[in-house]
């Protein structure tokens, strides 16, 4: 042994005093209240672009029904001229309905 117990001390004790700031952060990234804050923030933003998504759905679902609602309509005031008439097969609003009389 060449080196002096007092030198060996003193390297170990550098070496804990530059390691100490990395020690802290991985103890900041594992402990509970850490991990667990982190998974709150990521399930609240899946959840909060999930409810976007959906809104965004059922304005475009709205939107279809009302675009649907107002074709019906004026089909029916194009019918209706002749009591006897029966539209059938207007599902699709490019084709133009079938008469019977």
């Amino acid at each position: 042994m060449s080196e002096t117990p007092e030198r060996i001390e003193r390297e170990m004790f550098e070496i804990r005093r530059r390691m100490s700031t990395d020690v802290q952060d991985l103890r900041q990234h594992i402990e509970s209240h850490v991990i667990a804050e982190q998974a709150r923030r990521s399930v609240g933003q899946h959840l909060r672009q999930a409810a976007e998504r959906g809104k965004a759905n059922v304005k475009a679902k709205q939107e279809d029904l009302a675009d649907s609602a107002k074709s019906s309509l004026s089909l029916e005031g194009v019918m209706n001229f002749n009591p006897e008439a029966v539209a059938c097969m207007y599902g699709n609003s490019k084709t133009i309905p079938k008469r019977r009389f």
